[in-house]
């Protein structure tokens, strides 16, 4: 497949998973519980360009120099974005969120594979979705309730 057929079908697919979040930000579908919606869901979409920006990046920038595993840092940043937005909709619509964030690490992963500094890994692919798992996982326990505490403030 060529170059100029790929690139926008990758395009695609990205615009397709950011702005079905999008989508999904209108007031009736999100958690009518918090008080803060517009902040929380500007965080998130922060959250989003964070990712897209570390994944696209030729020098990932590291606190102090440290060195920070690859896979965990993957596994910690989609669990990061499923944990977020699964709390600012009902559990209805956590199994779109979480298609929706898979399809966007497939499709940073490709755009990788463009950059000519960065390459595609299979394995954080794998990484990725483990991650929205886990952070599905988490939303079910008291972490998934921190943005609704936040309303007693």
């Amino acid at each position: 497949m060529s170059f100029m057929v790929l690139l926008p079908a990758l395009y695609f697919l990205l615009i397709f998973s950011y702005g079905s979040l999008l989508m999904l930000s209108s007031p009736s579908k999100l958690n009518p519980e918090l008080k803060y919606r517009t902040l929380w869901l500007s965080i998130g979409y922060a959250l989003i360009g964070l990712v897209i920006y570390l994944s696209l990046t030729p020098h990932i920038p590291t606190p102090g120099g440290i060195e920070i595993n690859d896979k965990l840092s993957h596994v910690l940043a989609y669990a990061v974005l499923m944990g977020w937005f699964s709390q600012l909709y009902h559990r209805s619509y956590y199994k779109q969120i979480a298609f929706l964030l898979i399809i966007m690490g497939i499709s940073l992963e490709f755009f990788q594979s463009m950059t000519g500094y960065r390459y595609m890994e299979f394995l954080d692919v794998i990484a990725n979705s483990c991650g929205v798992f886990m952070g599905w996982l988490l939303s079910i326990t008291p972490l998934g309730r921190v943005l609704k505490v936040t309303n007693e403030w």
